[in-house]
């Protein structure tokens, strides 16, 4: 008689990933909902977006780094950004925006080889914010939102875009 495998294990586990797919794609839908309710520019709206993660990004990273296991990647508490290289801006948006996403994953690459994810997405969220800080401020005004509702969209476009 030939032995077969017990398909049972996977097959009773196959709810969870689909849930999470299908929570996330709900989520990418609703976003842009909660991108017209903030009452900030976009530059302002992304850095909120951002900003308002870090605490939780924070949190994670201390986490993984307090549960350090054997056989995980050194998890040294220097940045990522000294192994990456130096990023060049284009002229246009576009372009810029296709170039800095390349980049973006070839220093993720790079710097998963030294650093956990957790310090990595936490960095990595930190220059974003600064930078789209700088931009935000520069080019359009305000960078605060005017009602409670558009504080509201902001906060919950940052918990969705980084759940």
């Amino acid at each position: 008689m030939e032995a077969t495998a017990n398909p049972a294990p996977a097959a009773r586990d196959a709810p969870t990933p689909f849930a999470a797919l299908v929570a996330r794609a709900v989520a990418t839908g609703a976003s842009p909902i909660f991108v017209r309710l903030a009452d900030v520019g976009p530059f302002a709206r992304a850095f909120w977006r951002v900003a308002l993660a870090l605490p939780a990004l924070y949190a994670w990273m201390r986490l993984a780094d307090a549960t350090d296991g054997a056989g995980s990647i050194s998890r040294e508490p220097r940045s990522w950004l000294a192994q990456s290289f130096e990023l060049k801006p284009a002229g246009a948006f576009g372009i810029a925006t296709g170039v800095f996403f390349g980049l973006y994953f070839l220093a993720v690459q790079a710097a998963r080889k030294t650093v956990s994810a957790a310090r990595l997405t936490f960095e990595a969220t930190m220059i974003t914010a600064a930078i789209l800080f700088v931009v935000g401020f520069a080019a359009e005004k305000p960078m605060l939102p005017h009602t409670i509702r558009g504080v509201a969209a902001l906060v919950t476009l940052a918990c969705i875009s980084h759940c």
